[in-house]
């Protein structure tokens, strides 16, 4: 079954999800980017390291909430509703538990980081925990329907919403509460209004044969977000125990804005490629011709914008969270070179599991979460935020040679060529960029210019040596291809 008709389905339905699933996330980034802007000057570095140490360990409970189940949702081809009541009546469960233990265990996170006040947002946080819980069947019945403009729609409304709050409580003095009070209103709204939208069937029935319908799914699914959890947040439980808050505070912020362009971009795509390409779970070369295409396209952007981001990085800073930020300008720099390598490797997931090869999934995040540790440790025990960045880069490298291998050649039976043929034009670009910007910087240097226009330089000075190149090398109409 590899067909043109196929290939032509397939893509159509990801260009229009595509472009459903961009606008909402694009509309929901610039909602965070201006909440984050405002709260950044009326909180301190120490504020958001406080709370970025318990959301981190919330990220961690919620890891046994979901348990594999939302991916399980969308690859089941068949589910009744009281398939679907079972499933939300075990998260419910899930939800009560996990959001009381981590209720009580507030005086242990206070414990360990020597820190009364995270026991008291610890018990807030909670609520997070139990509301995010139940959203995870309604959500993922929305992207199984493949219903994206209606859940890009929630998820904005409960964002804008719960930022707005935020923004006003930080306003009437209320500190890092303010961050724990937007992380509890946005779990409970998304909740509430997906939960609407679905009409999410509410019965007393709980049935065993759909839990183990679905375990041999969810349960690779989870072992992979449990390593996974570890590899990607680790960094920052170590950084807020072993340097403190305020260097947590950098790091985290460096962090959280490297990840801004796979939130927009490749966790925009996420969502929509699992439900799609599971309509075709049978057709693997038609999997892997969608798949060339798509890392083609994420590599394009993402390893030319490694560039752009690493020779602005002190404008980004400067202009999105302010002076007081400075000391996060290096490492942001640094971390910035691996945006391109996610960026790619960020969509493998949705490939494993479509192919219904979460087990493959698994064993790379295994191998993923062995490197990403052992450079932690690195940083840490150097107490230098710099090695840390620079170490989870070369992670980041290593992850994208294995993590491709495991998809192409065992996942979708495969050669790896083809793939590795895709990325010589978005390296080569890169490669431009770079020429491009380094006598610009140089001009801007020495000629003292002031962030703004040094921002706006250097952005024009990209756009005109990537389009150059794209127009050269025949990328060009692949852009236009996706946009038509």
């Amino acid at each position: 079954m590899n067909n043109p008709q196929s290939h032509r389905t397939v893509y159509s339905k990801l260009r229009s999800g595509a472009l459903i699933s961009f606008t909402a996330r694009y509309s929901d980034l610039v909602i965070q980017l201006v909440v984050t802007a405002i709260l950044s000057r009326l909180l301190s570095p120490a504020d958001f390291g406080v709370v970025a140490v318990v959301t981190v360990i919330v990220a961690f409970f919620q890891i046994f909430s979901e348990a594999g189940l939302g991916p399980a949702i969308v690859q089941e081809a068949n589910l009744t509703e009281d398939d679907i009541a079972t499933i939300f009546n075990l998260t419910a469960l899930l939800g009560i538990l996990l959001g009381s233990l981590f209720f009580f265990s507030g005086s242990i996170i206070a414990a360990f980081y020597s820190n009364a006040v995270y026991e008291r947002i610890a018990r807030f946080l909670a609520f997070t925990l139990f509301f995010s819980t139940l959203s995870i069947v309604p959500q993922a019945l929305l992207r199984k329907k493949q219903r994206f403009a209606m859940h890009g729609t929630l998820t904005i409304a409960a964002s804008a919403i719960s930022g707005a709050f935020s923004v006003f409580v930080a306003f009437r003095g209320a500190s890092y509460f303010a961050l724990v009070y937007r992380s509890i209103l946005s779990s409970a709204l998304l909740f509430l209004f997906c939960s609407i939208a679905t009409r999410l069937p509410i019965k007393t029935v709980f049935k065993t044969a759909t839990i183990s319908r679905v375990a041999s799914f969810s349960t690779y699914q989870f072992l992979f977000n449990f390593i996974n959890y570890f590899s990607r947040n680790l960094d920052k439980l170590l950084v807020g125990r072993f340097l403190g808050a305020a260097p947590l505070g950098y790091y985290e912020k460096s962090y959280r804005l490297m990840m801004l362009p796979l939130q927009s971009f490749t966790f925009a795509l996420s969502p929509i490629l699992h439900p799609i390409l599971a309509e075709i779970r049978e057709d693997l070369p038609s999997m892997f011709q969608a798949y060339l295409r798509l890392s083609r396209l994420l590599a394009l952007v993402g390893f030319p914008l490694s560039v752009y981001l690493a020779f602005c990085s002190k404008e980004l800073i400067l202009i999105i969270f302010g002076s007081q930020w400075l000391p996060s300008v290096p490492v942001f720099q640094i971390l910035a070179f691996s945006v391109g390598f996610q960026m790619v490797l960020s969509s493998t997931g949705s490939i494993f599991q479509a192919a219904g090869r979460t087990d493959l999934l698994f064993m790379s995040g295994f191998l993923s979460a062995i490197v990403m540790v052992g450079g932690t440790l690195l940083g840490i025990v150097t107490h230098s935020l710099v090695i840390l960045a620079w170490a989870l880069v070369a992670a980041f490298g290593f992850n994208f040679f294995q993590g491709h291998y495991l998809l192409l050649r065992r996942a979708l039976n495969s050669r790896q060529y083809p793939f590795y043929r895709e990325m010589r034009g978005p390296l080569i670009a890169a490669a431009v960029l770079w020429i491009v910007l380094i006598p610009t910087n140089f001009f801007l240097v020495q000629h003292t210019i002031s962030v703004f226009p040094s921002l706006l330089i250097k952005t024009a000075a990209s756009f005109a040596g990537f389009m150059l190149f794209c127009m050269i090398s025949g990328d060009l109409r692949l852009l236009l291809t996706l946009f038509r």
